[in-house]
């Protein structure tokens, strides 16, 4: 007999952290367990990047943006035959935008459908605020999110049991030897989508002062623009390292699929996000490259790394306490190299990629059996 079918539905044209999450899942799905089918509602290079997986049919139902409700109802018409003829037993919509078509097909057909949460799902009157109304709204099996920070957020405010299964990854080769040797000069890298609330410009601010008490210090900003989203950003930080007197000492990467050469290359690597991060991926990339991590206190982060031994907590958009936490490790060879360590071990041992998806597999064996989900956590982070 045929592996039951899921359904994985991305509204990512390009790869951020949701849609490297997605990516890795596929990657370690046991298609002897399950048959994964995918359908992008968006165009764009993180497809291509799909179609390369062994085992996995990608298709497309491409939507013409949330107002544009003629091809909503296309793509939701595509995602009902895909799940009559590709015997779809669950539908899992990876994100807010994803969500808001799989769980409407998924509803119709009467199959079972998870809302793979990466987002605060915050309210207001904006036109995100609107969708992620409709989000928590919308019915689903069960809701799983990568953080218990963020599955507190949403208890009660969705119409679905909350489950919490952590973000995996798999480690890249060589991490074990990953530590740089001794140098006079340390590389700090900052890391993530260049997006205000991602706080770069309170990353650069902490820079300018550890630039004035270590000057052999260099900085790399490793991100780029996605979505369309801040569009302006990338160009206020290059203004803002002028000013600051670092356009010698610091470097903008732009967009990088995979940031793994940058994390080995550093020395220290912060993040420095200005609100809570529903979980914090690059922490653990950055542990995974065998780094100590300085980042904010709230969040997802909170719960990834070990204060004092996989990394240092700071208040979120305090440049004066990242400047300081960050001298603290470049001047100490010995407790930056352990915590590098101790994170490779931590990062390996809770953020696996095989354990996230032998967890999604529990998830839809256990919606097939018995059509609804019992709330706990697969993984404590």
């Amino acid at each position: 007999m045929a592996a039951p079918g899921v359904l994985f539905v991305t509204a990512g044209g390009e790869r951020g952290g949701a849609e490297t999450v997605l990516l890795t899942l596929l990657r370690h799905l046991d298609r002897a367990r399950f048959r994964p089918v995918v359908c992008c509602l968006a165009t764009g290079p993180f497809e291509a990047e799909l179609a390369r997986l062994p085992g996995l049919e990608v298709t497309a139902a491409p939507i013409r943006g949330i107002r544009h409700v003629p091809s909503g109802w296309r793509a939701i018409a595509r995602l009902r035959a895909l799940v009559r003829e590709r015997a779809i037993a669950v539908v899992h919509s990876n994100g807010t935008g994803a969500h808001l078509y799989g769980s409407v097909a998924a509803r119709i057909e009467r199959v079972p459908a998870v809302f793979h949460a990466h987002d605060l799902l915050g309210g207001g009157w904006s036109g995100q605020g609107l969708v992620n109304a409709v989000a928590r709204r919308l019915p689903a099996a069960a809701v799983v999110t990568p953080s218990r920070f963020l599955a507190r957020t949403l208890e009660g405010r969705v119409r679905a049991p909350v489950r919490t299964i952590p973000n995996g990854l798999d480690a890249p080769a060589g991490t074990a030897a990953a530590v740089p040797a001794p140098r006079t000069g340390r590389t700090v890298v900052w890391c993530g989508r260049l997006q205000r609330w991602k706080g770069a410009h309170v990353f650069l601010e902490a820079a300018a002062q550890v630039r004035r008490a270590r000057p052999e210090t260099r900085f790399v900003v490793v991100g780029g623009t996605l979505f369309g989203l801040d569009a302006g950003y990338a160009q206020e930080l290059g203004a803002q390292a002028t000013a600051l007197g670092l356009s010698d000492v610091m470097r903008f990467t732009g967009h990088l699929d995979d940031p793994t050469p940058e994390l080995a290359a550093a020395d220290l690597v912060v993040h420095s996000a200005i609100r809570p991060e529903p979980f914090g991926l690059v922490i653990v990339e950055a542990m995974l490259a065998g780094k100590a991590v300085v980042a904010s206190a709230e969040g997802g982060p909170a719960e990834i790394v070990e204060p004092g031994t996989t990394g240092l907590l700071v208040p979120p958009g305090d440049p004066d306490a990242l400047a300081r936490a960050m001298m603290v490790l470049l001047d100490d060879n010995g407790r930056r190299t352990a915590m590098g360590q101790a994170g490779l071990a931590r990062a390996r041992e809770r953020f696996a990629a095989a354990a996230m998806a032998r967890s999604f597999e529990r998830l839809y064996a256990d919606l097939q059996e018995a059509g609804v989900v019992r709330p706990r956590e697969d993984e404590d982070a």
